[in-house]
Formats: C-alpha cells, sequence, structure tokens
C-alpha cells in the first residue's frame, strides 16, 4: 500500500472473534469478560500492521476500543468502576493518536475524490506529511511503557474469575431492558437533530456506534437478541455513515481551510436522512 495515499475503504468492519456461543454468560461480568477478551485480542492482532502504517489496522483498533467501551457502559453496574476508570484513560490516550491517523488517512481518501480533488489540490501534501509524523508517534506509542501497561493490567482484569451470577439475573431481561432505553434515548435526541451543533451531533454518533457494537457483540457471544433489537442496530449502522460523513468532511474542510463544493446542501441532506432513519419502526 502507498503510505501517503492508503486505499481506505469506507465502510464497517463485522464483530471481531466470535466467542463460543454454548458459552452463554451467566452475569453481567461473565459478559463484558466474553466481549472485552475477543476485543482486545483483536486490537493487539492489529498491532503489527499498525506500526507498518496499515490504515485499516489503525481502523480496525479503533472500533475494538469502542466495542470495549459501549461494553463497558452496557453492563456498567456489573465492573469495577475505580479499575475501569483507570483502563479508560488509557484507553482514551491510544485512542487519540489512532484518531489522528485515521483522520489523516480519511482525509486524504477523500482528498482524492474527484469532487473535491481540486479544492484540496494545494492542501494534499501537507496532509501527507502531517500523516508520516501522526503515524510516527502512533508507532512510538505502540512500543512504550504505557501501552505495554495498558496490555498487562487490561489483560490480568479481564481474566479475575467471572462473578457468581445472582440468582435472578436474566441476560435476556437485562438486554431487553436496556437496549429498549438506549433506543428510547436515541430516538427522542434524534427529535432535535436539527438544532444540534457539532459537538451534540458528534455525541449522538457515538451512542448510535455503542447502540450496533453492542448488539454485534451481544449477538457473538449468543446473548438472546430480538428482531427489533437486530433492526435497529442495522438501523444504526446506516445513521453512522451519514453522520459520520458529515464529520469526514468537516474534517476535510479544516484540513483545506476553504469551503468545500456543495457542502451545505450535502449537510441538510446527511441530517435529513439521519432524522429519517431514528424515526424508522
Amino acid at each position: 500500500m502507498n503510505q501517503n495515499s492508503p486505499a481506505i475503504q469506507i465502510h464497517v468492519l463485522s464483530p471481531s472473534g466470535v466467542t463460543d456461543p454454548t458459552k452463554i454468560p451467566h452475569s453481567g461480568w461473565d459478559a463484558f469478560q466474553q466481549i472485552a477478551r475477543s476485543s482486545f485480542r483483536a486490537l493487539q492482532t492489529n498491532v503489527p500492521s499498525a506500526l507498518q502504517q496499515d490504515a485499516q489496522a489503525v481502523h480496525a483498533m479503533r472500533i475494538e476500543i469502542a466495542r470495549i467501551k459501549a461494553a463497558a457502559r452496557f453492563f456498567g453496574t456489573s465492573i469495577d468502576g475505580n479499575e475501569w476508570k483507570v483502563l479508560r484513560k488509557q484507553f482514551d490516550w491510544l485512542n487519540k493518536t489512532l484518531g489522528k491517523a485515521r483522520n489523516c488517512d480519511v482525509g486524504l481518501h477523500y482528498s482524492n475524490k474527484k469532487r473535491y480533488r481540486k479544492a484540496s489540490a494545494r492542501a494534499r501534501l501537507a496532509l501527507q506529511h502531517k500523516r508520516e509524523k501522526v503515524y510516527r508517534k502512533l508507532g512510538r506509542d505502540l512500543q512504550s511503557n504505557q501501552f505495554a501497561e495498558l496490555n498487562v493490567r487490561f489483560g490480568r482484569w479481564i481474566r479475575r474469575e467471572p462473578q457468581k451470577a445472582k440468582a435472578s439475573f436474566s441476560l435476556s431481561k437485562y438486554c431487553r431492558r436496556r437496549l429498549g432505553a438506549w433506543r428510547k434515548n436515541l430516538r427522542h435526541a434524534s427529535l432535535r437533530l436539527n438544532s444540534f451543533r457539532r459537538r451534540q451531533l458528534h455525541q449522538l454518533r457515538i451512542r448510535s456506534k455503542e447502540y450496533r457494537y453492542i448488539v454485534e457483540s451481544l449477538h457473538a457471544i449468543g446473548a438472546p437478541l430480538s428482531q427489533e433489537d437486530i433492526g435497529f442496530a442495522k438501523t444504526m449502522r446506516r445513521v453512522q455513515r451519514e453522520l459520520g460523513e458529515l464529520r469526514d468532511l468537516r474534517r476535510l474542510r479544516k484540513f483545506i481551510g476553504r469551503r468545500l463544493p456543495a457542502y451545505r446542501s450535502q449537510k441538510r441532506a446527511r441530517i435529513r436522512n439521519a432524522k429519517r432513519l431514528y424515526s424508522k419502526k
């Protein structure tokens, strides 16, 4: 792959490493462990390729971190909040550099599109240089003591013995209640979509992505899910694409320091499409 002009495929990956579906979790911690172990293995698997400046490996690592965070929020009361607070900060540290690398890759991808090629011509070389600088920083981070400590500490945490299930615990009921609440909150927030500013749109996109990731992760460990759970996750994938592309175009505009062709009409269309998807039954 050309390191200066990576061929980015903007798509969403399927759940990593499916856990044995016969081992249905018997507690929230057990379910979280299964999801976190799978995602953590996938994250580590992509490190060598990320060190070689592979854009897809960087993207995959970011997805696995997002899956772990989504699972931690979903099973929040079942995990050690104090330990997770420390580990989350370490994941945020890693994700910051991964995010900068991903932004450069996506920016180059869009700048090479026919529609934006002319507007991005002057900024493309600077963006390539920035990418090289960011990937060097990422390489140092992935070979640092801090990353090694994250590997050891998180690996030790998710190997702890599963908590004994409460007699009243039902994974099916828990998922139905939690996923129902997440859907309700997302639909309620989407009613104000037209008035949302950049930060609010970003938060809504993150929450939508978390819903999709947790449903995929739950499916991978054999958790019972309804057609509504699965259907809404598929819808959130489409929402993620709409709001994600809007964010990518904003970043490209920031990179090149000028307006993009037909940006406003595209923004209106993306927002309109996302709002329609949220209201879909």
